[in-house]
């Protein structure tokens, strides 16, 4: 199989999620596009089509595409990480900026089930059920490739389009400006996340360019683990992308953390993680051109850092 990334026909997430306010079956939009090729859309007419876009494990995204699987073979991938990371990685997309501390939305995903990727895979299955639904956990040791974008690609044996170089992952920075950030939401207001974590990363020294810390304490880490341990063999079982024959042996195996000593960010001082982020913030101003469009928002934050004006966890 050959496939041209020049040819390829993008649906950007904010198509999906338009169609998820009103309701419109994209399924008969895509069905249109492919029957109009070569002479729409698509220059030639495709052997296979992909669609992906991040919002499509929305819990409401399965109904928008009832009927594509009598139109076309459907296959469903779902990628998805150990809940423990997926929980640290929502909080820092959507609650820091709203303030939630990240012990209180622990709490709140332990109570909710959330993220329930087994209902979201029936979801799918019901709503498609001629596809074929497979999931696949987001472990390098488990990836084709070690990847999950060289995994995606070379099921299906379209190596050839795989990029050179790894895909971008999400913007990361240390946990003390991180923590000065969830404390003072007020200075986010208007910002758009993925744009400002990305112009810190950039304005920050080079070691502050991750988290540099375990966010989690082992007792929530467990926790957390026995919480979604039955929905996680129950969906490896039904699901799996993988051939196995004991799923428990695997979830034991490859969702279960080894133990490791030492601090948390959940179980450090406020005083301690805010003495951090102002030094972290001082040394980076001083290299920072002033008219940096970030100056201003890392400035606010060096001055809440150093007043303590954290709300506690």
């Amino acid at each position: 199989m050959n496939i041209d990334p020049a040819t390829a026909v993008g649906m950007p997430i904010w198509h999906v999620e338009a169609a998820r306010k009103t309701g419109a079956l994209l399924s008969a939009q895509i069905a249109e596009v492919v029957a109009d090729a070569p002479h729409g859309d698509l220059p030639t007419v495709p052997e296979t089509l992909i669609l992906s876009a991040e919002n499509l494990a929305g819990r409401d995204c399965p109904r928008l595409f009832l009927g594509l699987d009598d139109i076309f073979e459907v296959e469903v991938r779902l990628y998805f990480r150990p809940q423990a990371a997926w929980i640290v990685s929502a909080w820092k997309q959507f609650e820091i900026p709203r303030g939630k501390p990240l012990t209180t939305f622990v709490e709140n995903c332990l109570h909710s089930g959330e993220p329930n990727f087994f209902a979201k895979a029936k979801a799918w299955q019901s709503a498609l059920p001629e596809s074929r639904v497979r999931v696949t956990p987001l472990i390098p040791e488990v990836l084709l490739g070690g990847r999950p974008e060289s995994d995606f690609f070379s099921s299906f044996g379209a190596d050839d389009i795989l990029p050179g170089t790894p895909l971008h992952e999400n913007a990361s920075f240390d946990h003390s400006i991180l923590h000065v950030l969830r404390s003072n939401p007020h200075l986010m207001e208007g910002r758009d996340v993925n744009q400002t974590y990305s112009a810190i990363v950039d304005a920050v020294p080079a070691e502050y360019r991750s988290v540099n810390i375990r966010m989690l304490d082992q007792e929530t880490i467990r926790h957390i683990e026995r919480r979604y341990r039955g929905e996680n063999i129950a969906l490896l079982s039904t699901f799996g992308d993988m051939e196995l024959t004991d799923a428990a042996r695997f979830h034991d195996r490859h969702f279960v953390t080894p133990s490791v000593d030492g601090e948390s960010y959940t179980t450090a001082t406020d005083g301690g993680i805010n003495a951090r982020a102002a030094q972290i913030l001082s040394a980076t101003l001083g290299n920072l051109d002033p008219a940096d469009p970030i100056s201003g928002l890392l400035r606010d934050l060096a001055t809440a850092a150093s007043a303590g004006s954290e709300v506690p966890t």
